[in-house]
């Protein structure tokens, strides 16, 4: 069966890795499983790679600020949208399952929220 006009797999992340841990960017492997067993990886750096985490102020009072180590970050997590057509040898009308497999560093975490499909008529 054909891909889906427009299918896209479409998930929330942000890298989750404390600064004072050195790293490189975020990157990991995406394999989608259709009804029939077949297995298509593809690469989020393909994509692009979450931003690292940013300094931010916690309140506009410096009163409060004493209260939090200087440059508190916090996750901004960054919206991916992949084609399902990408994934070859699948099929896009039948899958069973998504995973995200940490297989690209071999330190790091994230923020993962989101994951879902956009199908265009």
């Amino acid at each position: 069966m054909e891909h889906p006009a427009g299918a896209r797999l479409t998930f929330a992340l942000a890298d989750g890795t404390p600064e004072s841990q050195s790293h490189d960017p975020v990157d990991l492997t995406i394999p989608l499983e259709d009804q029939r067993g077949k297995v298509a990886n593809l690469p989020l750096s393909r994509y692009g790679a979450p931003l690292k985490r940013p300094e931010i102020d916690i309140t506009r009072f410096g009163l409060w600020e004493r209260n939090w180590p200087k440059g508190a970050h916090g996750p901004v997590l960054e919206t991916f949208t992949i084609p399902v057509a990408d994934f070859a040898g699948i099929d896009a009308a039948q899958i069973k399952t998504i995973r995200f497999v940490f297989d690209k560093a071999p330190v790091g975490s994230v923020w993962l929220d989101d994951v879902g499909f956009r199908w265009s008529p």
